[in-house]
């Protein structure tokens, strides 16, 4: 059974609209940015009017990530990641490499 990284966990003060686009924020991946955010919540909103985003402004996100410490919070998410991955590699690197036809075929 693979390990499940689990995204931090909501702020006390932090409302259930800003936590959700937190977890969005999350997982985006590497290559995430606010901007990239938001342009997906306009997309959402744009083809399905029934889906419940958590905001489409821009600043709103901005306020968000800054006040509750989406960037370092997100370093935590990151970091278990890499290490999943990490141990998802190495085990198929020992796996592989102990089945003589797994070598040659890798």
């Amino acid at each position: 059974m693979k390990a499940r990284v689990q995204i931090p966990s909501r702020l006390k003060k932090e409302r259930s609209k800003a936590y959700n686009a937190f977890c969005d924020y999350c997982l985006l991946g590497a290559t995430r940015s606010l901007k990239k955010l938001c342009d997906e919540y306009r997309r959402q909103r744009d083809c399905d009017s029934a889906v419940e985003i958590p905001t489409q402004r821009g600043r709103t996100l901005d306020t968000w990530s800054s006040r509750f410490g989406w960037q370092e919070r997100v370093e935590e998410y990151d970091l278990a990641m890499r290490e999943i991955n990490q141990e998802g590699m190495e085990k198929e690197v020992f796996d592989g490499a102990a089945k003589p036809a797994n070598r040659i075929h890798k």
